[in-house]
């Protein structure tokens, strides 16, 4: 998407971006999407995702970069879900361990929780885990460990889990949509390990399978207008 064309007020920079995807029952996730939305799927199975990067050079469109937000870690617990017959994002939680950037990105209405973090990282691996258990979340703890490998060939099963700009959540009453803007992703293969605690657990009549784990190499998002776009 080329986003000189479209109307942005924000920009931010990813990087030490990790990806890791659950496939699971559509029947376990559904009660925790609020209505009117629904999961999509594909080959009927719904899909439970885990997003690790570091926020970069954040700011307001026009802003210098010397004024932009100091860097934070974010992790987000994501799947995807239909409105109609558009496809988009759906967050249980997007985790921080900055609380500013939590209470500037909880304006909107997003599910943006501060939890303190463990961190150490280079330009390849990450490890990341989780000080603090977070009680009635779907996924409350978490503990990753991952390094970055070769180029990814990407099939059809990649693109549906990354290829996605936007977002749907309810604020009280309210259906509000977002969307960012950004080159494609340029994806790798991944490995190590990832280990979450939560209610996920309690909902599964059995462990969850073993990850489908990627890295991604850097790059700059813009973040468009949020628009209500009903009411329930």
């Amino acid at each position: 998407m080329n986003h000189k064309r479209k109307c942005w007020f924000g920009q931010q920079t990813w990087s030490h971006v990790f990806f890791a995807h659950w496939p699971v029952n559509k029947t376990v996730l559904q009660p925790f999407i609020p209505y009117p939305f629904r999961l999509d799927t594909t080959e009927n199975s719904a899909w439970l995702s885990m997003v690790a990067f570091q926020a970069m050079d954040s700011r307001f469109r026009y802003s210098p970069k010397g004024l932009a937000f100091r860097p934070f870690w974010q992790v987000n617990i994501r799947t995807y879900i239909r409105f109609g017959k558009e496809r988009g994002i759906y967050f249980f939680t997007l985790y921080s361990n900055d609380q500013v950037a939590v209470k500037f990105g909880s304006l909107p209405g997003l599910p943006y929780v501060h939890i303190p973090m463990s961190i150490t990282e280079n330009n390849a691996s990450i490890f990341l885990k989780s000080e603090k258990e977070r009680d009635n979340f779907l996924v409350s703890h978490f503990d990753l460990s991952l390094q970055r490998k070769d180029i990814l060939v990407t099939k059809d099963l990649h693109d549906w889990l990354t290829d996605r700009d936007t977002l749907y959540f309810r604020r009280k009453n309210k259906l509000i949509k977002g969307s960012l803007s950004h080159s494609p992703w340029q994806l790798y293969d991944a490995t190590g390990h990832v280990k979450i605690k939560g209610m996920i657990n309690k909902a599964m009549s059995s462990k969850l399978n073993e990850p489908l784990l990627m890295a991604a190499a850097p790059k700059t998002a813009y973040i468009h207008p949020f628009k209500t776009i009903g009411y329930v």
